[in-house]
This record gives structure tokens, C-alpha cells and sequence, in this order.
């Protein structure tokens, strides 16, 4: 969120976290000078993301998942339509909505298995397109990334995706 909160200095960014230590690194982090990395327009929350704060409800422009795991991953993947429900309470009409997510089938077994996650690639764009319309999303499209589109992505564990061994990525992208 700091590299984007960087790149987008006239938008506020708001990083939500149930995790105390993460959030007292990147508040640290966002309070260096902007020309040793600092964001000023960042904004970091203890909260969690699963039932984000109510107060939030219709301010937010865009929201990004990147690469979740545990229960963020079940909620974008499995998807959990009350969850979904929640977060799109939270976006201004229009706002767009995205959400980066890799399991692999063969190395991510286990944690699939504890999720209830099926992995298989067929059917996933259809299965997530009609969970995000239940959950009131507008436009909703869901593809496959390659490496090209990884690279491109704010995000370190995108990078690792590149360059490592290719797994499966989707992006979904919806609208309020």
C-alpha cells in the first residue's frame, strides 16, 4: 500500500490490519519524510478487514486485495457473498474493486483443503462472476495473469510470481 500511497500522493490510502506490529512498521514507515520513503497520505487501521469499519461505508474510491491468504483468500475465492457484501457497502458508486489471488493446486493443497477452496481452474471465472454480482458488485470480469502482467503489479510477492515457478493467477475486477 506505500508504494501505491507513493505513486498516488494526492489520494489518501487507507491499509486495514488486525495485526498491531504490522501496523505500528508501515505507520512508521509512512512518517518518514517523503524523500526517504515516507507517504503522508497514508492511513493504517487496526481492523478487520472481514467487517471493516461501518464509518467507511460509501468513501471509498477503490479497493485492492493483493495476493490474500487465510481468510481474505476464502473471501475472495471461495467467495463468501457476506463479505463481499460488506466491502461493497463500502465503495462510492462507480468505484472499482480488484483483487489478485494464486493458488496453486499441486503446492497449496493443504491450505485449499482447510479453506474449502476448489483450485481447479475450470469454471473459476464464471463460479467468482456471479458470486461478486450476488454480493451487488456491477461489472465483474475475471482473468488469468501472466508474468508480463505480475511485473506490473505494486507488489513484491507479484514479483516473486514472475520470476518464479509459474502457478495460476486470476484478477477479478468489478465495479460498484
Amino acid at each position: 500500500m506505500l508504494r501505491r500511497a507513493r505513486a498516488e500522493p494526492t489520494r489518501l490510502h487507507l491499509g486495514l490490519d488486525t495485526d498491531r506490529r504490522a501496523l505500528a512498521r508501515a505507520s512508521t514507515a509512512a512518517a518518514r519524510r517523503p524523500e526517504r520513503g515516507g507517504a503522508p497520505n497514508a492511513c493504517f487501521v487496526l481492523a478487520d478487514a472481514l467487517d471493516p469499519p461501518s464509518e467507511l461505508c460509501g468513501l471509498v474510491d477503490a479497493m485492492t486485495v493483493l495476493f490474500p491468504w487465510g481468510s481474505l483468500l476464502r473471501v475472495v475465492a471461495l467467495p463468501d457473498i457476506e463479505v463481499l457484501a460488506r466491502w461493497r457497502a463500502l465503495l462510492r458508486p462507480g468505484a472499482r474493486f480488484g483483487a489478485v489471488l494464486s493458488v496453486d493446486g499441486d503446492r497449496d493443497a493443504r491450505e485449499a483443503a482447510r479453506l474449502g477452496l476448489d483450485v481447479s481452474r475450470d469454471g473459476a471465472g464464471r463460479r467468482l462472476s456471479e458470486a461478486y454480482r450476488a454480493a451487488g458488485f456491477g461489472r465483474v470480469g475475471v482473468e488469468s495473469l501472466d508474468r508480463e502482467d505480475l511485473k506490473a503489479l505494486p507488489s513484491t510477492w507479484a514479483k516473486r510470481h514472475a520470476f518464479g515457478r509459474e502457478r495460476p493467477v486470476w484478477c477479478v475486477r468489478a465495479t460498484a
